[in-house]
């Protein structure tokens, strides 16, 4: 599943919905947060490739991805990916 999934600027068909970056809780966790997303299927995925460049079409190693399904409107959805 993971081989399938494109970065911002590339030309595969999997392209991002959206991303965001990923902030340390200066504790023991770190946090996302993305909105206002259509329900339905989705596949999310995290990496820490910081030089990434999303204007350009270059490989990107998500470190894992987790498929989750948006089903009541106005609802938080708590992800927790365990490494």
């Amino acid at each position: 599943m993971m081989d399938t999934l494109a970065d911002n600027g590339e030309i595969e068909a999997n392209l991002p919905l959206t991303s965001t970056a990923v902030y340390f809780d200066g504790i023991d966790q770190y946090d996302f947060e993305i909105g206002f997303v259509q329900l339905g299927s989705y596949t999310i995925a995290f990496s820490c490739d910081t030089a990434d460049d999303p204007e350009l079409d270059d490989d990107i190693i998500f470190i894992k991805a987790q498929d989750v399904t948006l089903t009541i409107s106005g609802k938080t959805e708590t992800v927790v990916f365990n490494l």
